[in-house]
């Protein structure tokens, strides 16, 4: 028994006629009148009784009809279960400051698992590039580095830190540098941690101008570690840095602390861990 023979039995009980059943299912009379002949022969039983004009299904017929419609019904409801196309993965798009993810805060997202669960998307820019890419729905969160958050958005997490004065090694203070072999380098005048770094050189009555603008916090580093130069980096990211050894970390005695925001666009619904 298969599920056409089940069709051919259904056909034959609606229309009542053979003809009529084949031209429903656009095939010979004959071929219909086999399959029919098996399935009786399978069941051991006559389905139909044969009249001039037409065929009644039997007591057997009547008991076996609601089998067979449910039996096709739960074929199809499988086969629409088969073929039902996944829902469609929801995207979640971050936007992080170079310092944050390299920072020991990033290590605390699980990126794995919003990778199973989420489209994800990653964009990487200065905090106003950021903040311009949540106003305008680009992105779902964002990490920035502030004193203050902005209001305008809401603040999924706070992470506290603060900056340092990175020196070479040989330096003890800002003022053992000589400013015309070293340069304060930073990531660009955007850059929170590069007005961080004009305040400070202010402060001193440093004037010595921030044109040494870096691509990375790695090379910033390495730079540093040479005795090319200085900086003013996030403590969490320096402190675990595998050059530190050929640092001088100092701390700052003004305007050091120092926040990473966690921001959620207002009327985002999504509910992430991060």
């Amino acid at each position: 028994m298969d599920f056409q023979h089940l069709e051919v039995f259904l056909n034959i009980a609606k229309f009542k006629n053979l003809t009529k059943a084949s031209r429903e299912m656009h095939c010979v009379q004959s071929a219909l009148s086999h399959k029919l002949k098996q399935l009786e022969d399978e069941l051991d039983t006559s389905l139909f009784i044969r009249k001039k004009y037409g065929m009644e299904l039997s007591d057997s017929g009547l008991r076996f009809l609601e089998y067979a419609q449910n039996l096709l019904d739960l074929r199809k409801e499988a086969k629409a279960e088969l073929n039902k196309k996944p829902e469609l993965i929801r995207s979640l798009n971050l936007g992080f400051q170079e310092s944050f993810f390299r920072s020991s805060f990033a290590e605390k997202i699980n990126f794995t698992d919003l990778n199973e669960v989420f489209d994800l998307g990653m964009k990487f820019g200065f905090a106003e590039n950021l903040l311009d890419l949540l106003t305008d729905k680009k992105i779902d969160f964002a990490v920035i580095s502030a004193r203050k958050a902005p209001k305008q958005f809401q603040v999924h997490k706070k992470i506290d830190d603060e900056m340092v004065l990175v020196l070479p090694k040989v330096a003890s203070t800002i003022k053992d540098l000589d400013f015309n072999k070293v340069k304060p380098f930073h990531l660009g005048e955007a850059c929170f941690f590069a007005r961080s770094l004009q305040y400070f050189l202010e402060e001193h009555s440093i004037l010595i101008n921030l044109d040494s603008k870096i691509n990375s916090l790695e090379s910033i580093v390495t730079l540093i570690s040479k005795g090319l130069g200085f900086s003013i980096l996030p403590k969490s990211f320096i402190s675990q840095h595998y050059l530190k050894s050929k640092l001088n970390i100092l701390k700052l005695q003004k305007r050091a602390k120092f926040s990473y925001f966690i921001l959620q666009r207002k009327g985002c619904d999504l509910e992430i861990c991060l």
